[in-house]
């Protein structure tokens, strides 16, 4: 099982890469460079292209951990990913303030694990996450080049986890869980983004 999702996760990978060449050459009249934040643990890198209306939202994230404690001759080593594709429809109140909404489709993925030298231990956890919801939110510009957008992602979510043990004598285990999530303020975005015309980058 974990061979098929880390197979699933090179295919959404060369899917993300391939729709970000594609909008390097698209001749999209608008075009932005953002980085979200939520919380100051979370943060994403983002690309939006489009028109004054809509704009299509390519957003990454990647975390690594690295841990090791002399008391307990131990290590943790993490990785984690995260990846959003969106639509934002941008609907304007005025000239500086307006409204946005939109379908997005996301993956987490996330790689771990722990060795204790002292017990003889190692345990190692993969999770695979994808998830499909909408964005609602606002928009301030600033002036013509920087805009600010405040948004939540409320979602629908299947989560899997792969726990693997080493020495413990605890047996291997796995499960799945469904749900929905980002209904609260703990889940909102604040991204700064810079704008410009095609061909003036």
């Amino acid at each position: 099982m974990n061979h098929l999702f880390t197979t699933l996760s090179y295919l959404f990978f060369a899917l993300v890469l391939s729709i970000s060449l594609n909008a390097q050459n698209d001749p999209s009249p608008v075009k932005e460079l953002g980085i979200g934040l939520s919380g100051l643990d979370d943060i994403s890198l983002q690309y939006r292209w489009g028109d004054e209306n809509k704009l299509h939202n390519l957003a990454g994230g990647i975390g690594l951990t690295f841990v090791s404690s002399n008391s307990y001759a131990s290590e943790l080593n993490s990785m984690q990913f995260s990846g959003t594709y969106s639509i934002l429809h941008l609907n304007p109140i005025n000239q500086n303030f307006g409204f946005v909404i939109g379908p997005s489709f996301g993956i987490g993925i996330n790689k771990s694990s722990s060795e204790t030298s002292f017990t003889n231990s190692r345990r190692s956890v993969f999770s695979f996450g994808p998830r499909v919801g909408v964005v609602l939110g606002g928009y301030c510009k600033v002036n013509s080049e920087f805009y600010i957008y405040g948004s939540i992602n409320p979602n629908l979510f299947y989560n899997y986890v792969d726990t693997n043990y080493n020495s413990t004598g605890d047996p291997d285990n796995n499960y799945n869980s469904f749900g929905i999530s980002g209904l609260n303020n703990s889940g909102a975005m604040l991204t700064l983004a810079y704008r410009f015309q095609n061909g003036t980058k």
